[in-house]
């Protein structure tokens, strides 16, 4: 999966190419995405405790607002996956809550969520993308497909 660079502090969709983001198909599709990054090197301050990550996490993030060209059927496929691996987590803490309650062994029922867990990490890594800071401070998406990346480069070529 390729990472493409987008310098300008407020991306409009006309910047990036007409072409999905996770399929390399033309597309006239666009997705809003809204969030915060932070660098590669904030995630490693987690070694310093959660309250440290935190802190540095916030201080070093940038809120970033996207248009960005995504298949209508290939974002829906992401959510409705999304929504699935988020019921199956939940699902395995409310059971496990009830089992316990009743006297059962409701560490077993936490394996549910373990499960749903499971299947977001993965969700989330083949059906979606990221979006990081750059270390020259612009925003990188990154897991994006290859033909993506080379409409961006030609697109930063022509500009």
């Amino acid at each position: 999966m390729a990472v493409v660079t987008i310098s300008t502090l407020t991306p409009k969709a006309e910047v990036l190419p007409r072409v999905c983001v996770k399929t390399g198909v033309p597309t006239g599709d666009v997705v809003r995405v809204r969030g915060r990054a932070a660098p590669d090197w904030a995630g490693a301050t987690i070694l310093f405790g959660l309250v440290a990550w935190l802190f540095v996490s916030s201080l070093s993030s940038r809120s970033y607002d996207l248009l960005v060209p995504f298949r209508a059927e290939a974002w829906r496929r992401h959510r409705t996956l999304r929504t699935a691996s988020l019921a199956t987590l939940w699902s395995g803490v409310v059971l496990a809550v009830v089992v316990g309650a009743l006297g059962g062994n409701g560490g077993l029922m936490l394996l549910l969520t373990v499960l749903g867990l499971a299947l977001l990490v993965v969700n989330d890594w083949r059906n979606s993308f990221g979006v990081r800071l750059g270390r020259d401070g612009g925003l990188e998406l990154t897991r994006v497909h290859d033909e993506f990346a080379a409409a961006a480069r030609r697109s930063a070529m022509r500009s």
